[in-house]
């Protein structure tokens, strides 16, 4: 229920076996001012702004104008203009 360690997000909006991403998309500020008001948006979990947003999807995809170095949690994903995740519900199954 946290990003990074740092951003909580709102425990009953996330449930780690839903299937489903949670997507934080932050708009890029323009300045210092704007940047302080999107630092203010999420950690007062406000998520609905015209400059932050949460979804919760079980596919995204990314559209670059230009070549965009990727990682998939940290791990080097090569550089890309387009870029689809998928979230495979229940597609392994573990046995303890």
């Amino acid at each position: 229920t946290s990003v990074a360690g740092i951003v909580k997000l709102p425990a009953n909006d996330v449930a780690l076996d839903d299937g489903l991403f949670e997507v934080l998309l932050v708009r890029q500020p323009k300045n210092a001012a704007e940047l302080s008001v999107c630092v203010s948006d999420i950690l007062k979990q406000n998520f609905n702004t015209d400059r932050v947003t949460l979804l919760h999807t079980h596919r995204i995809s990314f559209e670059f104008d230009s070549p965009v170095q990727w990682t998939c949690d940290g791990e080097n994903g090569g550089v890309h203009t387009s870029v689809e995740v998928v979230n495979c519900h229940k597609a392994v199954k573990i046995f303890v």
